[in-house]
């Protein structure tokens, strides 16, 4: 039960306070005598809230049988799913029967169904004194500042090419995250922009080698590592240094958040460390810093007086 809680509060506030929220469109038409359907127009918000359940694969497939099951329950007795049901079923209708929005709206059902979503989605990691243990409430800001201690691994430059690579699969795909949201949002006036991943100055990957010389080599693609390896150049080396930062800000524009997550591996002789800072307990960052140890555990390992297997 994972729900973006700043775009459900902000429709919700809508719904409350913006008389305009959803209104219907002129029955007037250019030509003489032809009368046309009123269509539900909705606000930016609303429409911000519909949009996020398509995209984030929220709607119920099965909306017509299953509003069947619910039509004699109460909306205070609806679960997650069938709260979604019934808002599934309010916009598909509404594209077949012009203005069935604009009365949902008006009826005040959308905002109930709302009310009732944002009353599951809090109490969700609460329930049954504690079930959900998989519940992570993103937005709740905690310390996390995990390190990993990997000194009995055998560091070598094919092992560490495969974990920049995946690092790097990871940084691209979160900078198209980035990118997505900023296109979602560049269209809508400032006052309905809301952000689950804006970027933040601070953003950025790249390895770092200090050689014997205390020179240090900044390589930001595991392309130009790899090339650097065949050239004889990842040999011999004082430390090597896997940095990603996947900070970003989240909210409505005028209250975004900072969201700090700085992944670092450090080879040294005899010391190779693997750290984690984070200030919010996302469910990605911890299934991210799951697989970098899993990845680290599949390197070779070595029996010494300093470290076991």
């Amino acid at each position: 039960m994972n729900f973006d809680l700043n775009i459900l509060n902000n429709t919700i506030d809508d719904l409350k306070n913006n008389p305009n929220c959803c209104i219907l469109s002129e029955n007037k038409s250019e030509v003489e005598n032809v009368f046309v359907v009123p269509e539900s127009i909705p606000s930016e918000q609303l429409c911000i809230f519909f949009k996020y359940i398509y995209d984030n694969n929220k709607i119920d497939k099965n909306y017509m049988e299953n509003m069947n099951k619910i039509e004699n329950k109460q909306i205070n007795e609806f679960t997650y799913e069938e709260v979604l049901t019934n808002l599934t079923f309010i916009d598909r209708r509404d594209r077949f029967c012009s203005g069935g929005l604009y009365s949902d709206v008006k009826s005040g059902l959308v905002l109930n169904l709302l009310l009732r979503l944002k009353e599951l989605v809090d109490n969700k990691k609460d329930e049954d004194g504690g079930k959900n243990m998989n519940y992570v409430d993103e937005e709740k800001e905690i310390i996390i500042n995990n390190e990993f201690d990997y000194s009995n691994i055998i560091a070598s430059a094919e092992n560490i090419g495969y974990l920049i690579q995946y690092c790097e699969t990871i940084y691209n795909n979160f900078t198209k995250l980035i990118q997505d949201d900023e296109e979602k949002n560049e269209k809508l006036k400032e006052e309905f922009k809301n952000y689950n991943y804006k970027k933040s100055y601070s953003l950025g990957f790249e390895v770092i080698i200090r050689l014997k010389s205390h020179d240090s080599v900044r390589y930001k693609n595991c392309q130009s590592y790899m090339e650097a390896y065949k050239n004889g150049q990842v040999n011999n080396v004082n430390s090597l240094q896997i940095e990603m930062n996947l900070d970003y800000k989240r909210g409505a524009s005028t209250s975004l958040r900072e969201h700090e997550n700085k992944f670092k591996i450090s080879f040294k002789p005899y010391e190779i460390m693997f750290t984690r800072k984070s200030n919010h307990n996302e469910a990605n960052m911890n299934s991210l810093e799951n697989s970098i140890n899993d990845i680290l555990k599949k390197f070779p390992v070595v029996n010494t007086i300093f470290y076991k297997k």
